[in-house]
């Protein structure tokens, strides 16, 4: 674009590029033979004293199983101006993919739990910036600025035959997602905990038996009785956006990198504030927070239950006291070098660094850590007592012969 004539003449255009491209992709990531039905040994059976091995189907054949087809379309304009002072790019994109690969639930009569089918759809969006700036740019002192910012958002159009898919997850066995028209890929599902039942409540405004220092549900439905149909969505596993800026210093020999990183919009259920509530062994190693500042009658808080009866109301381990906001900010690394004046034949170049990666995350998470991830699934995030990112410091001495 910076070549047609009516850009020319803009002095502080120095280039500027249009990108457009489309593309249909399958997905070939899914396990082999998924069409065909399987079988495994089942008992032994004896007839006329004879021993016979007997087998059982265990996988549903489906014929007629395809890939998953993922159509996108970006957008994007490249630039440098300011006499290339001011480098970047800004691109769009939308992606939607169709035949979903769905494990669709089959009635129990089936003999099956599921079978493999192509339903649904799933429409994901975004933004991609990338700046470069050399703010200082001298013989002695530079300041380089180096960032890039993403935004993402994903939505499930379709389900094909299903309302919604209700999913398990790290330890939590009554359902941890869904996945539901509207929404975003696997949301946290569960329950929102609006306080503690205090001595002096109406408890006649609920059928359940609950006492004071109890956990108080939120009653969705308004029927009086906290059940599977209040839950409700409490955050999601991917953020809104992520950055990262990267500050390059320099004068003379000397030189400090600084990179910080961060993201903001995503939750994360925290597995150890779900032992605190629904304790899997009471002599088991716990959070003391919860405990030290749990409600009594001479503290009459609503941030914490008694935690005397924590299975009074059944295990709603998925709730808005488990299921935390994870955003953050991190200075990822720092560095700091300096070029060693040298010369000679035998060593062309000397430099000396120390380099500290992790060093401070800034984040309301009451974990270790707001990008642990137990699971390994980049969409169901559990922080299942992971271990955490450690500080690290490094000293290294660079030769050049």
């Amino acid at each position: 674009m910076s070549k047609e004539k009516f850009i020319q003449n803009i002095q502080f255009i120095n280039d500027l590029k249009l990108r457009v491209s489309y593309g249909q992709t399958g997905n070939q990531a899914i396990g082999n033979y998924l069409y065909i039905p399987t079988f495994s040994t089942a008992s032994n059976a004896v007839f006329s004293n004879i021993v016979y091995t007997s087998i059982s189907p265990t996988r549903k054949s489906n014929p007629d199983l395809q890939w998953e087809v993922a159509k996108q379309l970006d957008m994007g304009l490249d630039f440098e101006i300011l006499k290339r002072r001011l480098r970047g790019s800004i691109e769009y994109y939308i992606r939607r993919t169709s035949n979903l690969l769905v494990n669709l639930p089959l009635p129990a009569s089936s003999g099956f739990t599921g079978q493999i089918q192509n339903v649904g759809s799933m429409k994901n969006t975004g933004w991609d910036i990338t700046l470069n700036a050399d703010i200082i740019k001298d013989r002695s002192f530079n300041w380089n600025v180096n960032s890039n910012l993403s935004f993402y958002k994903n939505k499930v159009v379709s389900l094909g035959p299903l309302a919604n898919i209700i999913n398990g997850g790290e330890a939590i066995n009554g359902g941890l997602s869904i996945i539901a028209p509207g929404l975003p890929l696997q949301a946290y599902y569960g329950y929102e905990i609006i306080g503690t039942w205090q001595s002096k409540e109406d408890f006649t405004v609920t059928k359940d038996k609950v006492q004071p220092g109890d956990v108080k549900y939120r009653d969705v439905n308004g029927d009086s009785t906290i059940s599977d149909k209040d839950r409700i969505v409490l955050g999601k596993p991917s953020p809104d956006y992520t950055f990262g800026i990267t500050n390059t210093f320099s004068y003379k020999g000397l030189n400090l990198t600084a990179y910080l990183e961060g993201s903001y919009g995503a939750s994360l259920l925290y597995n150890s504030m779900v032992d605190a509530y629904f304790p899997v062994s009471l002599r088991r190693n716990k959070l003391a927070e919860p405990y030290l500042n749990r409600w009594t009658a001479s503290n009459p808080t609503n941030d914490y239950p008694s935690f005397v009866h924590p299975v009074a109301q059944g295990q709603r381990q998925v709730n808005s006291k488990t299921v935390l906001d994870a955003s953050y900010l991190r200075l990822q690394s720092l560095r700091l070098a300096y070029d060693i004046p040298i010369s000679g034949r035998a060593i062309k170049n000397l430099s000396v660094y120390i380099n500290a990666q992790n060093l401070v995350t800034i984040t309301d998470y009451k974990g270790i850590d707001p990008t642990a991830n137990s699971t390994g699934n980049a969409v169901q995030r559990v922080d299942f007592s992971s271990y955490p990112f450690t500080k690290t410091y490094t000293f290294g001495l660079n030769a050049g012969f």
